[in-house]
């Protein structure tokens, strides 16, 4: 076992300052591209759910998602 390399947390991008409607299985596969960390791709989404800055859409749109 090795430890994982922490990866720079790049600045979110800005979508001409529209909020970006996808399901939320779309937006963790996105972000679990982007790293190998499980946890940091909940705190993304969560963080990104909860700025606005993405919408759900499908079967979690309008839902809230409570983390424990």
């Amino acid at each position: 076992m090795h430890a994982a390399t922490p990866k720079t947390r790049l600045p979110l991008p800005e979508v001409d300052g529209k909020v970006v409607e996808t399901t939320l299985l779309e937006l963790v596969q996105t972000v679990g591209e982007l790293t190998e960390n499980d946890r940091e791709v909940v705190a993304t989404v969560i963080e990104l759910l909860h700025s606005g800055r993405v919408r759900l859409i499908g079967n979690f749109r309008g839902q809230r998602i409570a983390i424990s």
